[in-house]
């Protein structure tokens, strides 16, 4: 098998580039850590921003911007804060989730990015500025993804199977224990 380092494909051919780094099942997350902090490094040098986001790209970001001297942002997907009690793993796994989350939101990014006004407000409690954050939504790009036309959605449906005004709905998201 190849090294890891010319195993890593760069993606697109402008902005944003996107290095795809290939991490081993076990160990995943400490592997990425060091992989993708060692990357970014090696990578970022003309970079003028340093976005990563939670939880796993959070201490990457953090750690290569500050080697770099660059400015930074975490863009906030998700964050459980008081909630942690009710996740359905056991006491040292979540009390080590906890921490991590914990650790990440005192990191003194220089830019927040939640995606929601609820993770405003989460960050809002843990004592981050508004002139510290903005949010931004999730969004589609409608030159690639366009609703379809009232036929196009008729045939589609008949395609599939389903009857023409039965209600469709679509989950998007990533499976987790935190998920439920």
């Amino acid at each position: 098998s190849r090294p890891i380092f010319k195993q890593i494909k760069k993606e697109g051919s402008v902005n944003p580039r996107i290095y795809r780094i290939p991490i081993p099942q076990k160990g995943a997350r400490l592997f990425f850590l060091l992989l993708s902090t060692i990357v970014g490094i090696l990578k970022a040098k003309d970079c003028d921003i340093i976005q990563g986001v939670t939880y796993g790209g959070a201490i990457p970001a953090f750690l290569i911007s500050k080697i770099l001297r660059k400015k930074n942002a975490l863009i906030v997907c998700g964050m459980l804060g008081g909630l942690w009690k009710w996740v359905n793993c056991n006491f040292i796994a979540r009390s080590f989730f906890k921490f991590s989350e914990r650790f990440i939101f005192f990191l003194p990014f220089d830019f927040f990015l939640p995606v929601s006004r609820y993770l405003r407000n989460c960050l809002r409690f843990l004592g981050i500025p508004d002139k510290k954050m903005e949010i931004i939504w999730s969004g589609v790009d409608e030159n690639l993804f366009k609703p379809f036309t009232s036929e196009e959605r008729i045939q589609a449906r008949k395609r599939l199977g389903w009857g023409r005004d039965e209600f469709i709905y679509l989950f998007v998201g990533r499976p987790g224990f935190a998920k439920g």
